[in-house]
């Protein structure tokens, strides 16, 4: 039985980040945060920056039918993951806002 790996979903947080943090530096963007393998961490996934515009981006994948990680691993979830997206969508746009708030503050003490 092959061992239960979600990192090779397309719809996995690592590989959007990945293929997001290319395609921003196909069109010029310096990147200058990227957690693409680090997609435990919170907050802010991607900064990048052109022409004098910072781009803050956090990534979000779609959540899997199945447990990554721990002893339950592999076991199919209780919850739905269409359910869990809302959630997970529902928290990005406010994290967008509250970092909007907070690099548009150290914009302004800049000027």
């Amino acid at each position: 039985m092959k061992e239960f790996d979600h990192q090779s979903d397309w719809f996995f947080e690592g590989q959007i980040s990945r293929k997001l943090v290319a395609y921003l530096i196909t069109n010029g963007y310096e990147i200058l945060k990227d957690n693409s393998v680090n997609v435990k961490a919170r907050g802010e996934d991607i900064i990048a920056i052109r022409n004098g515009i910072k781009e803050v981006i956090e990534v979000k994948g779609y959540p899997s039918e199945f447990y990554t990680s721990g002893q339950k691993k592999g076991q199919k979830k209780p919850t739905r993951p269409r359910l869990q997206s809302k959630h997970w969508f529902s928290e990005s746009i406010l994290t967008s806002l509250n970092n909007y708030r907070k690099h548009i503050k150290v914009m302004q003490n800049i000027l």
